[in-house]
């Protein structure tokens, strides 16, 4: 046994060295990435990959706004459920478009085989967005084969929640009936945290409700029109006030929400 982990170990460190070489190069290859992937999925407990799409170019913020949301939600997961996460150091809160080295993984639906390998998916914009028929196929079999996606409208300043129409277009196409409103008595909102009435924390734009896509009884979709990912970013309050001010309580109903999704995925 203790040879077989030596083994393991030593592989490990040779293919993270390598990746690292191939980093300090500029980019990843294919073959490179698979083995980054490879890695993480085995040296973590939880991962939050990051959807690339393109969406309108009238709205400013993009699918890569900021990385520090996720760095402070793994942090909440890491103490709240005692799990190994990978935390990227050095993110600035607050800042706008973020580089792929700064998020756990960046992935698209062109490449079905390589979203397959992750459980959790973030996509997030304020712009319009459509798919081709090749990528609403794949959203189709990834969640049907068991992963989770987080659809969460980035809103800025007074414009549109264009990213939950479009989200609530593809998804009423792809899945009919199996998407609807989530209740307040699912047991995403009352798994670790109980969100009580709150049910979806909001932090910007539109008050739509939580909406999902279930695959039989397992929730595999959820769309938020509240801006979930900037409220896990707001822990210094500048976004949505001060401690003390209402905007305070933001933050941390956005992050219990972040858990309670994280349980729910790793449990489902």
């Amino acid at each position: 046994m203790a040879l077989i982990i030596a083994q393991t170990s030593r592989r490990t460190f040779i293919a993270q060295a390598a990746i690292t070489t191939l980093w300090g190069a500029g980019a990843l290859t294919a073959r490179a990435q698979q083995a980054q992937d490879l890695y993480d999925l085995a040296n973590y407990d939880f991962l939050i990959a990051r959807v690339r799409f393109d969406s309108d170019s009238r709205t400013p913020d993009r699918w890569n706004m900021c990385a520090a949301s996720e760095s402070n939600l793994l942090k909440a997961i890491q103490n709240v459920l005692r799990c190994k996460v990978k935390i990227i150091p050095g993110l600035q809160e607050y800042q706008s478009t973020t580089q792929d080295r700064h998020l756990n993984a960046v992935v698209t639906f062109d490449d079905l085989e390589r979203i397959c390998r992750f459980p959790f998916l973030l996509m997030t914009s304020d712009g319009m967005f459509q798919f081709n028929v090749q990528q609403k196929r794949h959203v189709k079999a990834y969640v049907e084969q068991g992963g989770f996606l987080l659809m969460d409208d980035c809103v800025f300043g007074d414009s549109g929640d264009f990213f939950f129409q479009s989200g609530f277009a593809m998804l009423k196409e792809l899945f009919g009936s199996a998407f609807h409103q989530i209740p307040k008595t699912h047991e995403i909102f009352h798994n670790v945290y109980d969100m009580g009435e709150i049910g979806l924390p909001h932090a910007n734009g539109q008050r739509r409700g939580a909406w999902g896509v279930f695959v039989d009884d397992r929730l595999a979709v959820l769309l938020s029109a509240g801006d979930l990912h900037c409220g896990w970013n707001d822990s210094q309050y500048v976004w949505y006030g001060p401690k003390g001010r209402p905007g305070y309580q933001g933050h941390h109903e956005c992050i219990r929400m972040g858990v309670n999704l994280a349980t729910y995925a790793i449990c489902h």
